[in-house]
């Protein structure tokens, strides 16, 4: 199911959270955008999407709706704990608490070491590996760069503006 800025805001408040701007946090609220950004990254069943930023999850539920796989970075704890509980139950998605690069020049060790298995033990079956994400402004480019060194299939992201309430319904509002 969708959620709104009230849903976004409600699951920020139960975690004891709002939008922290040290890391670059804005939520996305318009579906149309999350389905655009989605679309963007032709999903199919068993791909496996590495997803930097989730927040509270309106990108990943749209994810695992179109059979991803689905390994999540979040480095706000809180937000890690409520993503943990949210997707509990879902078999298809993984969660790296922590920081998506561990230098300017680095992807996460753990992240990096999902993707090397990834290309490692699947034969020749290997699933397409895709970041389908909103993307913190401060990571951008060094993200990117680290990705596609690493051999990413594809990208589809928006990269997030700052705004005052770290809630935006679409890309420069």
């Amino acid at each position: 199911m969708p959620q709104t800025k009230h849903d976004i805001q409600e699951l920020l408040a139960q975690a004891g959270s709002r939008p922290r701007h040290r890391f670059g946090q804005n939520f996305m609220i318009d579906q149309n955008l999350v389905r655009v950004v989605a679309d963007a990254g032709t999903i199919a069943p068993g791909d496996l999407v590495i997803e930097v930023g989730p927040g509270t999850g309106t990108l990943t539920e749209e994810l695992l709706s179109r059979g991803a796989e689905v390994i999540a970075v979040e480095i706000d704890r809180d937000l890690a704990k409520l993503l943990r509980e949210r997707f509990a139950s879902e078999g298809r998605f993984k969660l790296i608490e922590g920081d998506a690069l561990s230098s300017k020049h680095a992807l996460n060790d753990e992240l990096a070491q999902q993707l090397a298995e990834v290309r490692s033990t699947a034969g020749l079956a290997v699933p397409a590996i895709k970041l389908v994400a909103n993307l913190p402004y401060n990571t951008a480019s060094p993200l990117i760069i680290e990705l596609l060194i690493a051999g990413i299939d594809l990208l589809a992201f928006t990269v997030q503006k700052e705004v005052a309430d770290g809630l935006r319904a679409a890309p420069g509002s």
